[in-house]
């Protein structure tokens, strides 16, 4: 909890409402080095959403795989 409370209110906010759970370390990592690539606050959050919707989408075809073979 000490690693969470160290990050700036941005990426805690962030953090809070993603929907994988990262750890404070790898969002930071994460942030800061979408960061020094855009130069910009605001597109180093939404480098961190595209990443987030990459795993995300990766892990969805294998979970609706399962429901399916699960229910027949």
């Amino acid at each position: 909890m000490e690693e969470f409370d160290r990050l700036p209110p941005y990426l805690r906010r962030w953090l809070r409402d993603a929907d994988l759970p990262w750890s404070p370390s790898s969002v930071k990592r994460a942030y800061f080095k979408a960061l020094q690539s855009t130069g910009d606050f605001s597109s180093a959050i939404s480098e961190l959403d595209i990443m987030q919707s990459r795993r995300l989408s990766k892990e969805r075809p294998y979970r609706v795989k399962n429901n399916i073979n699960e229910n027949s």
